[in-house]
């Protein structure tokens, strides 16, 4: 049934070696988005290193996400 998988999946999921892999998973994630996110927005993100910290604010509650960058006159950051 539906929740037997379920329960076995959870169990998986949470012993040391499923943590490893969700957090691999996640890593892989969060540099692919970020390459990807620099390939289809250069001019906002010029480097793949600016797309990965953007990928990881995204990721984190660390809260800098919220920030924009804009580019009139100098380089600046702005709260959305």
């Amino acid at each position: 049934m539906l929740g037997g998988r379920a329960v076995r999946s959870e169990r998986l999921l949470t012993t040391r070696e499923g943590f490893r892999y969700v957090a691999l998973v996640t890593v892989l994630l969060v540099v692919v988005a970020g390459a990807a996110v620099s390939v289809a927005d250069s001019r906002e993100f010029p480097s793949v290193w600016l797309g990965i910290w953007w990928a990881v604010t995204t990721v984190t509650t660390w809260g800098t996400a919220t920030l924009s960058r804009t580019r009139s006159g100098a380089e600046s950051w702005r709260a959305d």
